[in-house]
């Protein structure tokens, strides 16, 4: 078996979890901390560039109101971004500038500030207005200043084609909404608007394949309205649409994911199931329901050993438990009618390859579902949609994302026990559907993957998010005012700055 070692790095400041970003090539990881960006080596955590984010008309008096509470790279790695919505100023810095100052600086005029993004092209930078005023497209290569007025939402209610050529966000005009396509590559340029369906749209996406804009409603109202960028509706899928299984939910659409490809649409609500919508026809070909889902005599259970927090650090990776029989669940009812935001889907994503989806619903708070949906990447159609394993965990779960490089592996994290944070700290859960299991123990056993526990050895290192690098080498952690980034190495790894906890990578029961 082979031996390595978890690195865990020293732990860094940062003033908003927002703010922690690894570069599109994963090399540099930036991060604010009060008023400056900071850039370091991934790899090593080298420091290579610092800057100061000024107001320009900055006095002593609004000196905190330059507290960076963004960082964006740019697509094309060039640039990095830094926002402060509090002063309205957005800081536009090059990586590879001699100067310390940055390229431009985008400052809001009375219509505030809410937050900035880059678009595909890394030469102009989109800034949300307060109170939805108006989207500004300002360029840093001296194109002119464009401009979107009355959009529906800073978050959730824009999309990009896959290509990233063309731009679709929801507008409020006079008490009625409209999707607006708009082309990016032509200095965001309108093509069309169109009339939605909607009371209060909640979210846009663009399908992966580009030939569908899915748009949904209000948390009362379980509507879900797909069109075509050309402007036709193509359907709506609502509690009485002929494919909904089971009655009218009361609630409505938490969030949404395509499946890779566009072929099929994950539909979690607020009732914590997920509908399952394949394109060929738009109807309902599954609603998966976590907290009562069937569960066959073959899906593995992974719990946590108890108190595996103590002396945890030393250990290093502890094997979860693995079950196969009745256990304890913690599930909590939704209401119809009653919309709190700790129930429903919070967390529906499917794998690269579209073999595999995650499911996290706040109905059952401690518990990741991890279903089985294609036999094989090419497949046309999943032959069944079954429970392949569960992590069920003591605490509930806060965040879990799935590695974009190792395609059946997710980093799970908690909210951490308050024993635990008087001792080690908080740990990240890892499975892995990957790892073979010795057929010379049991020939006959299904292969279900494994599961362990990496304690943080940072004191009390509360995790509040957790992000993957884009090469799927690294974890960054991140605690509501510090960071760290862990990655799996041999043991003979010699990088410096770096915290090692030893263990085996093979874990076997």
């Amino acid at each position: 078996m082979e031996v390595s070692q978890y690195l865990f790095t020293d732990v860094y400041r940062h003033t908003s979890p927002s703010s922690c970003q690894f570069s599109p090539g994963t090399t540099f990881f930036a991060v604010a901390v009060e008023d400056h960006v900071i850039v370091r080596v991934t790899e090593t955590m080298q420091l290579v560039r610092t800057w100061a984010c000024r107001i320009p008309t900055e006095t002593e008096t609004n000196a905190a109101r330059s507290e960076i509470r963004q960082v964006l790279w740019s697509p094309d790695s060039n640039y990095i971004m830094a926002c402060a919505p509090r002063s309205g100023c957005t800081w536009i810095f090059g990586l590879a500038d001699p100067s310390e100052s940055p390229r431009a600086i985008v400052q809001a005029g009375s219509e505030g500030l809410v937050r900035s993004e880059w678009s595909p092209d890394s030469t102009a930078v989109l800034c949300f207005s307060e109170q939805r005023l108006r989207l500004s497209i300002y360029s840093i290569a001296g194109a002119p200043t464009s401009y979107i007025e009355s959009f529906k939402s800073p978050s959730g209610c824009h999309s990009y084609r896959q290509d990233r050529r063309y731009f679709a966000v929801a507008e409020k005009h006079k008490g009625k909404e409209s999707l607006a396509i708009y082309d990016a590559g032509d200095q965001y340029n309108l093509i069309r608007s169109f009339p939605i369906a909607t009371h209060d749209v909640q979210g846009v996406s663009w399908s992966p394949c580009g030939r569908w804009i899915a748009v949904w409603d209000h948390r009362l109202e379980y509507s879900l309205h797909v069109y075509s960028p050309l402007g036709p509706r193509l359907t709506t899928f609502s509690s009485t649409a002929p494919s909904f299984i089971g009655p009218d939910p009361g609630l409505g659409v938490r969030l949404l994911a395509w499946g890779p490809g566009g072929n099929w649409l994950g539909v979690g609500g607020y009732d914590g199931k997920v509908r399952i919508i394949e394109a060929d026809g738009w109807r309902c070909m599954s609603t998966l329901d976590p907290a009562r889902h069937k569960r066959r005599h073959d899906t593995t259970i992974w719990t946590e050993p108890l108190d595996w927090y103590i002396d945890a650090a030393e250990q290093g990776p502890i094997t979860l438990s693995r079950n196969t029989g009745e256990i304890t669940w913690n599930t909590v009812s939704s209401q119809a009618g009653r919309v709190k935001e700790a129930i429903g889907v919070v967390h529906l994503e499917w794998n690269a390859d579209g073999t595999s989806l995650f499911v996290h619903s706040e109905n059952t708070p401690n518990d990741v579902h991890i279903f089985d949906f294609l036999p094989y990447p090419s497949a046309s159609g999943p032959a069944e949609i079954r429970i392949q394993t569960i992590l069920h965990l003591s605490e509930p779960v806060r965040q879990a994302k799935w590695n974009p490089a190792r395609l059946q592996c997710i980093a799970v994290v908690t909210l951490a026990a308050e024993e635990n944070l008087r001792g080690t700290g908080s740990g990240v859960f890892l499975w892995d559907g990957d790892w073979e299991e010795e057929r010379s123990v049991n020939p006959d056993s299904r292969t279900s993957g494994s599961a362990a526990v990496i304690a943080i050895p940072l004191g009390s290192f509360e995790t509040h998010d957790i992000r993957w690098s884009p090469d799927g080498d690294h974890l960054c952690i991140i605690d509501k005012s510090r960071v760290c980034i862990v990655r799996e190495s041999t043991i003979d790894d010699s990088t410096p700055n770096a915290r090692a906890v030893t263990d085996l990578s093979t874990i076997a029961e």
